[in-house]
């Protein structure tokens, strides 16, 4: 059958039959850009669908409407000539309003020309069978996206008939991809954004995905990382708990792991890390791939190992130090147990040190001191341990000797190293030492009896003149008898007042200005003169004296400071911030009767606990820890401050230190001392400036005595300083009545820092 001349064919029977009725379709005239969209608007010429039967079978009738998929037929003219009801249910319109209306009327503006192509080539034969999703519009305006499978049904001679399609609503599940396709984006995203390392690994190890912080950390561009295997960028002393971790989790025994790891960078250096991993399984629960998170922390591991170094090590020699000393003296006791052998114990007290810091300064000393340190590890065993307790103090661990010959033997030897003259002062200076010694016995003796015993021995060395070595007895202990008669003698101090307290200033080195003072206890001895705290301090902790000695010096401070307010009061001025610290022994704070003494102590004179800050030394937090946060939060309830004291030279719980309520770590003197010319106490001391920063607490140098010092604290973020550059310790008459107003007692040893 050929088309009429008009250009529309009429088909015999419609495809929709009697339900179809008339329908007309007139052409637009056209512009040539409007070829498509013209054509299918309906405009007049008249078409009857009933001329021609698509079918007579009701049963293929049945079958199109009550089809569960959209059914529609569409005339070679662009007419709907039959919709089944789940079609009309897509547009939204009864089936019998859309039979004779264009297909234009209900696909989307945007869409239309695209469609009408597609039925173009479908009816020219250039398409046999299309796929395509489009937009379809209600009469709402409700926009349906729909999935179209057409084609052309044709006579036998090939002639178009209609396109018959079936239409399915994909609306939801294009949303649905768009979601997926929108978290796809955003993991894509994420991951190659993330300023950590991020990776993609199948469950062998083999890097299928890196992003650009990953490539920085291992060095290596993307192009070849993927495809490698994480073993082969991995330490070889870390393989195997990477290893490990790796097959627990893709075996399901644990969900992710958190692990500590070193990569090999190309240039040889090696890199630290963090690694975190989880493992995406799929529908049945096998392992497709792991997802890793690599962090560099490369440096905050050398921060931490330097702090975990200068916690057990002498900042000013890196020889062990007390703590370690100790913990190396008690495992060698159980070895000694187990063997037979013998352990010594040396202690070694350099003669009339004190007298080469008072004529050539401090910072001599300590060079003196490195001078020192250096030559006796050069005269022990490997097996032997050189310590530095403090000061001018050393002590030795001798492992393994068969007697006291054996440890005199060691000792002459740590005397020859001295017998040159040292030139670190600039001119020749001769050093020598005197030495005590204990000797384990076969009775079940402790590191601290053994080193107590071999400090007797030193102090009666000392007592008996220079350079001289003296081994323990049991039956020659004038040092003991000795010590106990200071403790005697501090007894009657107390009573006598003999004691006082001294004032240094803590200044702010932005402002120079003092923000507060610490009270600092010395002994007016009748015989021996004023004497320092590390001359009868121990004493005092060893004997319990310094619970009443505390008791003394915190009323005296606080008294004082009320003596300070109440002057400003009488000469008409206003109150000032005016801050006093006093130290706290460990026997103090586990007295239970110390808060209520501190209650007492402010109740009586009448200050403001506001101003009152207490200083506690690390091992003093940490002797009993779970108590001393009980203590110090009921004081701090009263509204008390607290200070860490020497911090760096303990070792502190960082878990417990945020439970602490301290507010202030002061750096101890030994990594201020030489912060501007060694950069490892540099390193320290910007680390514990950064965990004051990390933690909220304002950070105080101690032992600032040089003016380069100060303004490299100050570009270091530590902006509060105390030391001999800043103001001695003074006496109260010295001070003056005002010394938040009047520093002219200190004011002219500061120096200007810099803003």
């Amino acid at each position: 059958m050929r088309r009429p001349a008009t250009g529309v064919r009429s088909p015999t029977t419609s495809p929709g039959g009697d339900q179809a009725g008339d329908a007309a379709c007139r052409y637009h005239s056209q512009s040539p850009t409007d070829e498509h969209a013209g054509r299918w608007r309906p405009e007049g010429r008249r078409f009857d669908v009933r001329s021609r039967a698509v079918s007579g079978e009701p049963l293929r009738d049945l079958t199109f409407d009550q089809a569960p998929l959209g059914m529609a037929l569409v005339g070679t003219t662009g007419l709907l000539l039959r919709v089944n009801a789940a079609a009309a249910g897509i547009v939204g319109r009864p089936g019998d309003q859309l039979v004779g209306t264009a297909l234009s009327d209900v696909v989307h503006p945007a869409d239309r020309e695209a469609v009408a192509r597609q039925v173009d080539a479908l009816v020219a034969g250039g398409t046999v069978h299309l796929r395509a999703q489009t937009r379809l519009v209600g009469d709402d305006g409700r926009v349906v996206w729909v999935c179209v499978h057409a084609s052309c049904v044709r006579e036998t001679d090939g002639t178009p008939l209609y396109v018959m399609a079936q239409i399915e609503d994909v609306t939801e599940q294009r949303r649905a991809d768009a979601a997926v396709a929108a978290a796809e984006e955003r993991f894509r995203t994420t991951f190659d954004m993330a300023p950590i390392g991020m990776i993609l690994t199948d469950p062998d190890g083999v890097l299928l995905k890196v992003n650009p912080a990953y490539c920085e950390i291992v060095g290596l561009e993307a192009a070849v990382l993927v495809g490698t295997n994480v073993r082969d960028l991995t330490h070889p002393d870390d393989l195997s708990e990477n290893l490990s971790q790796v097959r627990a989790l893709t075996a399901g025994a644990i969900d992710s792991f958190s692990i500590e790891k070193r990569y090999l960078h190309p240039d040889g250096q090696t890199v630290w890390t963090s690694v975190s991993a989880s493992c995406v399984r799929g529908s049945s629960g096998e392992p497709l791939y792991l997802i890793g998170q690599v962090q560099d922390i490369t440096e905050s591991r050398e921060m931490r190992e330097h702090l975990a170094h200068a916690a057990i090590h002498d900042p000013l020699t890196d020889l062990p130090n007390r703590d370690l000393f100790a913990d190396r003296l008690e495992m060698a006791l159980r070895r000694a147990r187990r063997s037979g052998h013998r352990v010594a114990v040396m202690f070694l007290d350099l003669d009339r040190f004190k007298m080469v810091n008072d004529n050539l300064g401090h910072e001599v000393g300590d060079r003196l001191l490195r001078a020192v340190a250096d030559r006796m590890s050069g005269a022990l065993r490997a097996s032997d341990t050189l310590a530095r307790f403090g000061g001018d103090e050393f002590t030795v661990l001798c492992d393994e000797v068969a007697d006291e010959a054996h440890v005199l033997e060691i000792a002459e030897r740590l005397r020859s190293t001295m017998g040159d003259p040292l030139t670190e002062a600039g001119g020749e200076t001769f050093v020598s030492f005197s030495v005590g010694i204990a000797l384990s016995t076969d009775d079940d003796e402790s590191g601290s009896a053994l080193l107590r015993h071999a400090d007797i021995a030193m102090y009666r060395a000392k007592e008996r003149g220079p350079a001289r070595v003296e081994v323990y007895s049991d039956d020659d202990d004038d040092l003991t008898r000795s010590r106990l008669r200071t403790s005697n003698e501090l007894r009657d101090a107390l009573e006598r007042r003999e004691l006082e307290l001294h004032y240094q200033p803590y200044v702010d080195l932005h402002t120079r200005t003092m923000v507060g003072m610490e009270a600092l206890v010395r002994w007016r001895h009748p015989t021996r003169g004023l004497l320092l705290p590390e001359e009868f301090i121990s004493t005092a902790e060893d004997s319990g004296l310094i619970v009443p000695l505390g008791a003394w010096a915190l009323g005296e401070a606080c008294r004082q400071a009320a003596v300070w307010a109440s002057g400003r009061d009488a000469a008409g001025l206003d109150e000032a911030r005016l801050n006093i610290s006093v130290n706290v022994a460990s026997l103090q704070l586990v007295d239970p009767g110390f808060p209520d003494l501190v209650a007492d102590v402010l109740d009586t004179t009448g200050i403001n606990p506001d101003r009152l800050w207490l200083e506690l030394t690390e091992s003093t937090l940490m002797r009993d820890a779970e108590a001393t946060v009980t203590v110090l939060h009921d004081l701090r309830q009263i509204g008390i401050h607290f200070v860490i004291d020497d911090f760096g030279t303990g070792y502190s719980s960082l878990a417990y230190l945020k439970r602490f309520p301290v507010e202030t770590l002061k750096i101890d003197r030994s990594f201020v001392r030489e912060v501007d010319l060694r950069s490892e106490d540099t390193a320290i001391v910007r680390a514990i400036i950064g965990l004051g920063d990390s933690l909220g607490l304002s950070v105080i140098a101690e032992g600032v005595e040089r003016s380069a010092q100060a303004p490299i604290l100050q570009t270091l973020g530590c902006h509060l300083a105390q030391g001999y550059l800043l103001g001695a310790p003074l006496h109260p008459g010295a001070v003056g009545p005002f010394p938040t107003d009047d520093l002219i007692a200190w004011h002219d040893r500061l120096e200007p820092t810099g803003s």
